[in-house]
């Protein structure tokens, strides 16, 4: 009987789990013809069924970012869970979707929908497969039974990935995921060179190892091939011999694992894998410059300095999307109806550069411009074009990425855009026909003058009624007989209904201002009241609609903390959306340092969970945007740390925190780690910016020149007060009064005091701030009026260790004297070099004539401490000739005692190292000729929104102006009510006011014994107003009146009867 049972068990568990016994357990090193598995099958070991026999790396189905139910068949380094290959990028699955390693060798990914169709195959058929391995390199291979070669492997099929090992070569490729445009990268060896291209329909390089500055080793010959070794991509020809060097980290570990990931916004990133749960990043990227990618910016975006994005001037004066309304899809440029779409060619504007014109071949060469802008007009492919004058070069592009600013001095190239004319063009251009501007501006002045309109009409109307009811106003009313005819019922009641029009007549006007105003403030009801805590989805706001709180939109539960939008330093219409301390009006994080908005600009928590913070004008472009689709996100929280988090709506876990990506300040309990960096403002004198990572165990301040210089570090500080050895730095937190640094163990490693004062206040609450003179501060916030408390440690505290102390050439000593370097001061008067572009010629094609001057005696410069010599062993003659040879070398130092050289592509402050001196010769390449460019101070072409500002201050000037003057006319006629009782009290001759007669000729022909001589009721009020002219009636005498009453009827009365005055009823 229990054999039984147990056999049932046993059947039921083989229907229900095909691998019953292995369920969930990987295999290790290899699997076999006839596995089969699915990702349900191993979820408990996240998908992978496969690891190396290190089990550094894993190899099943990996959930995709976009979706947690979809997967790919991916290499992963199990630790960091770094992505190393991919076998189904474009098509991921479900978790029933199998993998089959068949019997005749073939590897195939099935979908169980849809008829088992097949996402991935790799055919290994007739080829005697017997197994694939998972190597402990990160290597899947398919080896052969026959003699165990390899039959197939990842490493010659890669992804978006390099390891380290893997050889890279020719007419292999690496290819990104696809931007937020959809639009991939590639990376490629051929013509012995290695490029970045966009896979536009024409690809366009961007980029190659050929041109980059950066490389360490130059030699000739034709590179065929690359392999990541230790901290640096090296780059071999046909022979294996070793021909560039390209080093993207200090770590010398020749063990370190290191990976190069091309990520979807064509720029290559470097992390050290390690052993640790984390990768650690390396600040080095290719490009190093943040605008020489294709997608910097928008398409048709201009890309400046630290990646500030503007509409390229010429473009946006005749569109205002930034866009050219032309769709490449079909390239007949028609529409369903078949009408040709027109087109034109506009001026891109000057001082505008493209990323692929180093690398593009001319379309035509020694033309005209006429005959350029021809080729791209009758191109139906042609985007735009560039024409460079001095050689008559015309390159034409069938896609348009970002463009490049190519400041002061120009790019001599002429650029021309392909403009859609009408409305046909498949962009969304949102405008007219033509591309002109729609009439904003033009909406908003007919606007403001409809409602002054309104308001003009309201008040005419108030005063037509005042003046109607000051003439009638005896009707009914208050005589001089006496105070009992001011109390009578029809005085009292005409008073009220005068009272209650009036009221009407106000109630009328305040709506007309109401709606004024609602159509100013679109949130009146809510203008200037914060929400605390959290916001939700739907939420959208501008700085006008919080200007009562100071743009602050949300407050932490606990009020100290406050984000919103905050007003920049250099200009008080220009905010960024910040977190701040509400008390001490300190920064603590900035989502758009670099691109601040106006008071009108919007930032909206959209229902798919996506915050944005978009432009009202210029076609509604995007500043700043965390995208946090699909991910379910419910709220935004500001906690009471200062921690603005994005939370799940699932289990209320963090999606997004501003405490892992620091802007330029850190607070207390905010954990700063390896990946993580602090940049400052950009400094004022040179437009520098400073950076503060952990990497290679230590915390390191740089200067981001373009080749980063350090001049500070913890380990090299003497400031520690507790120093452990044997652990390596991975993360650091302000707690209490000290800076405290940890392991991946979270073991204390390092101690470094921040203040001497509230020594035992674990509850102070301390930020440090990285400002733009590259000198870490740190201040204690308080509550009170005095709400921050600033100490008197700054890092470095050598007032003359930082690259800036005085300005470039200049040496720095003691209490922070500047002057120029002595041997430069005999050589330049103005202590400059004259070299603004080294590596660039002139205006008129020169070549820039320079030599070395020696800098003199007892100078040192601060990056010597930390920086790895151009070469070793040399002469200082070689050395200088080193620099000579290297356009981007601005100044050497040489080692006499070890014969090492130091070269610099950017000079900052010296320091002075005294009588005894510092070891080193110093010499500063300088201009021998007038041929360096300047800067000529021009502007980025922002405007000022001042016709804006006019309308608006026109409008609310009005606006009092007519409350005004309803005030007056309101007091004006309330005086004419009582104008009768002042003219009899003050004496006035009443008989000679023309009113008077006036309303006394009317009573009289009102009172006519001929009824048809008397005036109807409408030409009798047109009498009272003067409009209508009053005659001289004819009256009778009191004996006319006695005679004519006699002869009716007899009777002693003297006065007309009742009947007699209103005649027959």
């Amino acid at each position: 009987m229990r054999g039984g049972i147990f056999i049932i068990f046993l059947t039921t568990c083989l229907t229900l789990f095909p691998h019953p016994l292995h369920g969930g357990v990987p295999y290790t090193g290899s699997i076999s013809p006839g596995f089969e598995g699915t990702q349900m099958n191993y979820i408990n070991n996240n998908g992978i069924f496969l690891e190396s026999n290190s089990s550094a790396f894993g190899f099943g189905f990996i959930t995709t970012p976009v979706s947690v139910t979809l997967f790919t068949l991916s290499i992963i380094h199990k630790p960091t869970s770094r992505l190393i290959w991919s076998a189904n990028r474009a098509s991921p699955v479900s978790n029933s979707d199998k993998l089959q390693f068949q019997s005749n060798g073939a590897i195939v990914l099935r979908r169980e929908e849809g008829g088992e169709a097949e996402v991935w195959r790799l055919d290994n058929a007739n080829k005697n497969a017997s197994r694939m391995e998972l190597r402990d390199s990160g290597n899947l291979v398919v080896v052969s039974g026959d003699d165990g070669a390899s039959i197939w492997e990842s490493f010659d099929h890669p992804t978006d990935t390099l390891i380290t090992n893997q050889a890279f070569k020719e007419n292999m490729k690496l290819t990104s995921n696809p931007s937020s445009n959809n639009m991939t990268y590639s990376l490629e060896i051929k013509s012995g060179d290695m490029l970045l291209s966009v896979d536009s329909s024409t690809p366009q390089a961007y980029w190659s190892m050929g041109n980059d500055r950066g490389r360490i080793i130059e030699k000739n010959g034709v590179v065929t091939s690359s392999s990541l070794l230790g901290n640096s991509w090296r780059f071999f020809d046909e022979k294996q011999s070793l021909l560039w060097q390209f080093v993207y980290s200090d770590n010398k570990d020749d063990n370190a694992t290191w990976i190069a990931v091309l990520g979807n916004n064509g720029v290559i990133s470097f992390s050290n894998l390690g052993s640790g749960v984390s990768a650690a990043d390396s600040s080095t990227k290719i490009p190093s410059d943040q605008c020489a990618t294709p997608e910097p910016c928008g398409s048709y975006y201009s890309c400046s300095g630290s990646k500030v994005c503007g509409c390229v001037s010429g473009l946006s004066r005749v569109r205002s999307d930034c866009k050219s309304g032309i769709d490449t899809s079909l390239c007949d440029n028609k529409k369903d109806n078949n009408a040709s779409s027109p087109v034109e060619l506009v001026n891109a504007g000057d001082g505008v550069d493209y990323f692929a014109l180093e690398f593009a071949s001319p379309f035509s060469k020694k033309t005209t411009l006429d005959s350029c802008k021809e080729f791209c007009s009758t191109n139906c492919s042609c985007l735009g074009l560039f024409f460079r004058n001095s050689s008559g070069d015309c390159f034409l592009f069938d896609w348009i990425g970002s463009f490049k600013s190519s400041g002061s001095g120009g790019s001599g190239l002429v650029s021309y855009i392909k403009v859609a004319t009408n409305g046909l063009g498949g962009g969304d251009n949102g405008d007219d026909g033509d591309g002109t501007h729609f009439p904003y501006i033009v909406i908003i002045v007919l606007a403001t003058v409809f409602i002054i309109g309104c308001l003009i009409f309201v008040a005419f109307r108030i005063h037509r009624r005042t003046r109607t009811k000051t003439s009638i106003s005896e009707e009914g009313g208050c005589t001089s007989s006496g105070p009992s005819d001011c109390n009578s019922e029809n005085y009292l009641s005409a008073q009220k209904k005068k009272k209650q029009e009036k009221q009407e007549a106000m109630r009328m006007f305040f709506s007309v201002l109401l709606a004024s105003l609602l159509i100013f403030f679109p949130h009146p009801l809510h203008a200037g009241v914060p929400y605390n805590g959290s916001i939700s989805p739907g939420f959208e706001g501008a700085r006008v609609n919080y200007i009562n709180n100071d743009g602050i939109f949300l407050e932490s539960i606990n009020r100290d903390f406050g984000f919103g939008f905050v007003t920049t330093p250099d200009d008080v219409t220009l905010f960024t959306l910040s977190i701040i301390h509400k008390s001490s009006s300190r920064l603590i994080w900035s989502a758009n340092r670099a691109s601040p908005v106006s008071n009108s600009d919007k930032l909206q928590f959209q229902a798919n969970g996506a915050i944005v913070l978009r432009r009202e004008e210029g076609g509604g472009s995007e500043v700043w945007r965390l995208d946090n689709a699909n991910k379910n996100a419910s709220r935004m929280e500001l906690r009471d740390s200062g921690n603005l988090v994005v939370v799940s709506g699932d289990d209320g876990a963090s999606i997004w925190e501003s405490f892992g990506h620091p802007t330029d300040t850190l607070i207390t309990n905010q954990v700063f780690k390896q990946g993580m960096k602090l940049t400052s403002n950009a400094s004022y004198s040179s437009n520098m910016t400073y950076s503060l990572e952990i990497k290679s165990g230590d915390m390191f301040l740089s200067v981001n020149s373009l080749t980063p210089q350090v001049y500070w570090s913890m380990r090299s500080d003497r400031g520690r007060i507790i120093d452990k050895y044997g652990g390596v730095v991975t993360s650091s937190s302000l707690l209490g009064n000290s800076w405290q640094f940890f392991d991946d163990k979270q073991s204390l490693l390092w101690q470094f005091m921040i203040s001497s004062d509230n020594r035992d206040d674990d509850n102070a609450t301390w930020i440090a701030v990285l400002k733009n003179n590259g000198v870490i501060s740190f201040t204690r916030l308080l509550s009170g009026v005095s709400a921050a408390d600033d100490s008197l440690t700054k890092i470095p505290n050598d007032q003359c260790a930082t690259p800036e102390s005085c300005d470039p050439y200049f040496f720095c000593s003691v209490s922070k004297v500047c002057q120029c370097v002595s041997g430069f001061s005999s050589a330049q008067s103005d202590c400059k070099t004259g070299i603004t572009s080294p590596c660039k010629k002139t205006n008129n094609n020169a070549t820039l004539s320079v030599k070395l001057v020696n800098a003199g005696e007892s100078v040192d410069y601060f990056a010597l401490g930390f920086a790895s010599p151009f070469t070793n062993h040399t002469t200082l003659d070689s050395c200088k000739e080193y620099c000579n040879s290297k356009c981007s070398c601005l100044g050497l130092f040489f080692q006499n005692s070890s014969g090492n050289c130091f070269l610099f592509d950017w000079i900052g402050s010296f320091k002075s190292i005294g009588s005894g001196g510092s070891g080193f010769i110093s010499y500063i390449k300088v201009a021998t000729n007038d041929l360096g460019v300047k800067n000529n101070g021009d502007d980025d072409g922002k405007q000022f929104p001042y016709i804006v500002i006019i309308i608006v201050f026109v409008a609310i000037f009005i606006i009092c102006l007519l409350i005004f003057a309803f005030c007056r006319i309101h007091r004006r006629t309330k005086a004419q009510n009582v104008d009768w009782d002042m003219e009899e009290g003050e004496g006035v001759d009443v008989m000679n006011d023309e009113r008077v007669q006036r309303a006394m000729k009317t009573a009289f022909w009102c009172i006519q014994e001929d009824m048809h001589l008397r005036p109807s009721m409408s030409k009798v009020v047109q009498m009272l107003e003067g409009v209508f002219p009053v005659l001289q009636p004819p009256y009778y005498t009191r004996l006319e009146l006695r005679s004519i009453n006699e002869e009716g009827g007899g009777g002693t009365s003297s006065s007309i009867s009742h009947s007699q005055l209103s005649g027959p009823r």
